[in-house]
């Protein structure tokens, strides 16, 4: 049995509601018989058909990325509707059962018992209280009251419209930023507004010089959402975003002191009004066109290729060592197979064995790449190096579903891409997954707040809570797993840009080192260059795989088919 599809409402729009609005994803079904009506017309909503069984349950069809464009991607992952009960007289309560037909199994996920999400208000999301049904997945939903409106997602939404409503807000609150300093982050008066624009130098241009002069200054670029449905990638910048402009945590001070950051917090936007999981409006997945970006094709790779290679530029260009040494660049990103927070590194070591000068700086560089990772574990509790990544085949796989079926390699991906066209050394993807941590929660420590505690090159005391940025800890939990929230993924942020911090050797870090089993940073650098050395000797291609025990390097042979 099928509803009644309504017409989108005519009349002048923008161009930002059109897109928000219609498309083969943006659709509204009325059952007035049920009193039900189900609708995705508004931003990062995706339900192309919706159809009542004979059962009354309801059957929902996701639209695929790019359908508009004319081809299959195969992608119909992400889903985004509401479904408002419209009929007074209807009795109360009411179930409501809905399987999604054509939703990609995502096996990784479901097999650990993901479930979607929920809303009543769009503000406050809950994971539905059981995982989807197997087979044709499916939810239930039970109505409490005669008039009401409910939201599923297939994650948290973050959406377009929210990103620039977030944006405009910091626009007012730093609309004129004083340039003088202000109260030390110490002083246990609370801040007023004026001090904290003034202690702030916020700007929404991407090309902004620090006020103290670039030089003078590391460089940390940060961009997210270049696959759509990667919610969590925001929630991430967003616990950046409230480090790094909160007025008196000592960490904060200390990264605005030495670094300048440049943000980008959507690069695929179409895609997410859209409703989309992985491509753009062209079926293609922009994280795979890194190497040669096309300005009418991908204008914002395009342009943050462009932006980075000028930064590099200014600290003495490609492969300088300079630059190595004040250049960073964080893509955020979410994953659906692999479990835990973790990052995607680069290898710098050669695929021949030897003992030269060159193997030699090439393992230095590879302690330095590694080093950050094991910083960000000791900075957030759902971070996990252990499954973090630093092999050779992660820098040339192929993926075959991309781009309509062509071959593609994560050689084109920000990460490979940039660091070959620019010679980084810090140049990593950070991945959260939608679902779980693999750490055991039973079992698993939590160690305090990184700011809770004064740093080796503090000179002042240990600062009251009411002056530090929140933080989250581990909880304990009979749940072997942990299931992710975004204040979780926020941390994650927060300890990702509290750990450059520890990995220059700057104040302001707290004593995660300290209290570590490492004692110092010195006691992780030796453990990671015996973790290197600790190849086979051979003509073998290296790869660096973190274990349980310890991180080892895994000598694969050249002759291994890829």
């Amino acid at each position: 049995m099928a509803g009644v599809r309504c017409p989108p409402v005519s009349g002048e729009a923008s161009v930002e509601h059109r897109v928000i609005t219609t498309g083969p994803g943006k659709s509204e079904w009325q059952f007035a018989d049920r009193g039900l009506r189900f609708s995705s017309r508004f931003d990062g909503g995706n339900m192309a058909h919706v159809q009542l069984n004979p059962s009354g349950s309801f059957d929902v069809k996701v639209s695929e990325d790019a359908a508009a464009f004319g081809i299959s991607t195969g992608y119909t992952t992400w889903f985004y509707f509401e479904v408002e009960r419209t009929l007074k007289a209807a009795k109360q309560p009411q179930d409501l059962h809905v399987t999604l037909v054509n939703l990609n199994p995502q096996r990784g996920l479901f097999k650990n018992g993901y479930t979607i999400m929920h809303s009543s208000d769009e503000e406050r999301w809950d994971r539905l209280p059981s995982p989807l049904m197997k087979i044709r997945l499916s939810l239930s939903y039970k109505f409490k009251f005669a008039r009401e409106r409910v939201r599923f997602a297939f994650c948290y939404p973050y959406t377009y419209t929210r990103v620039q409503e977030e944006l405009a807000s910091l626009d007012r609150q730093f609309a004129d930023p004083k340039q003088h300093s202000v109260q030390s982050s110490t002083s246990p008066t609370p801040p007023t507004k004026e001090e904290i624009s003034s202690n702030v130098y916020y700007h929404r241009e991407l090309l902004t010089r620090s006020l103290e002069g670039l030089r003078q200054k590391k460089m940390v670029v940060i961009s997210a959402r270049v696959h759509p449905a990667e919610t969590p990638a925001n929630f991430m910048l967003n616990g950046m975003l409230q480090l790094l402009l909160h007025p008196t945590d000592e960490s904060a001070t200390a990264l605005r002191r030495h670094f300048v950051f440049k943000l980008i917090p959507m690069l695929n936007p179409d895609a997410v009004c859209q409703g989309f999981y992985r491509t753009d409006t062209r079926g293609v997945n922009l994280n795979r066109v890194y190497e040669d970006p096309q300005p009418d094709l991908a204008p914002t790779v395009f342009a943050l290729k462009n932006l980075l290679l000028d930064l590099v530029n200014d600290y003495g260009g490609a492969q300088s060592i300079t630059a190595q040494e004040n250049v960073v660049y964080l893509d955020l990103h979410a994953h659906a197979n692999r479990r835990g927070c973790f990052i995607f590194g680069n290898n710098h070591l050669p695929d021949m064995r030897d003992v030269s000068d060159a193997m030699e700086t090439a393992i230095a560089r590879q302690v330095q790449t590694q080093l950050y990772a094991r910083l960000v574990g000791l900075h957030t509790p759902f971070f996990d190096y252990m499954a973090c990544l630093f092999d050779k085949e992660s820098m040339t796989k192929n993926d075959l579903r991309d781009n309509n079926n062509a071959t593609t390699s994560r050689q084109g991906s920000s990460r490979v891409a940039l660091y070959r066209a620019t010679g980084l050394t810090y140049v990593y993807t950070i991945e959260c997954n939608y679902n779980e941590g693999r750490r055991n929660l039973r079992t698993s420590t939590v160690m305090p707040s990184s700011s809770s505690k004064r740093s080796k090159a503090s000179t002042t005391s240990i600062q009251p809570d009411n002056l530090r940025i929140p933080r989250r800890t581990a909880p304990t939990s009979t749940r072997l797993y942990l299931k992710y929230s975004p204040a979780d993924w926020r941390d994650v942020g927060v300890g990702a840009l509290i750990a450059l911090l520890d990995l220059f050797e700057l104040p302001g870090a707290g004593q995660r080192i300290q209290d570590s089993s490492f004692r110092s940073r010195d006691g992780i650098m030796k453990n990671l260059l015996a973790e290197i050395r600790a190849t086979t000797p051979g003509e073998a291609t290296i790869s660096v795989r973190p274990t349980r025990q310890k991180s080892r390097l895994v000598a694969k042979q050249q002759s291994k088919v890829k």
